[in-house]
């Protein structure tokens, strides 16, 4: 299984904004210098991508394909949002692989693999909040 790691971004003691695989950048941006609200929306990330890879789960093991594209779409969107690029890139290679909505030979692999990433990101996402 190949996982993608999201250390490739400056340490956070260097730069506030930026944490390992995830840039704040934009959140920081609509918080207008609140840390409750960055708070929460970190914890929101958590609540809802954890939700949104579970449902994933499922309709990868259906092999339902137009609801792998759908789910993968809105777990791009979030990942985009919170600046998990790594995860952005797995999400929306798996929404393309999916849009004529044909379920591939590889489909579990990559969602093994984006799940991986996600648990890795999750971890940070945790850290980060714990110094709010």
């Amino acid at each position: 299984m190949k996982t993608t790691t999201i250390t490739n971004l400056p340490n956070p003691s260097l730069d506030k904004d930026i944490y390992e695989g995830i840039d704040l950048t934009y959140l920081k941006s609509i918080s207008e210098g609140s840390k409750e609200f960055e708070k929460e929306m970190l914890q929101a990330l958590i609540t809802n991508m954890d939700s949104k890879v579970e449902i994933l789960s499922a309709y990868v093991l259906e092999k339902n394909a137009n609801s792998i594209c759908m789910q993968a779409h809105s777990l791009k969107t979030l990942s985009n949002i919170m600046g998990i690029t790594a995860l952005y890139e797995q999400f929306r290679d798996m929404e393309l692989k999916h849009a004529e909505n044909e379920y591939t030979s590889d489909t579990e692999q990559e969602f093994a693999e984006a799940e991986a990433t996600w648990q890795q990101a999750r971890l940070q996402v945790i850290k980060i909040i714990e110094t709010y």
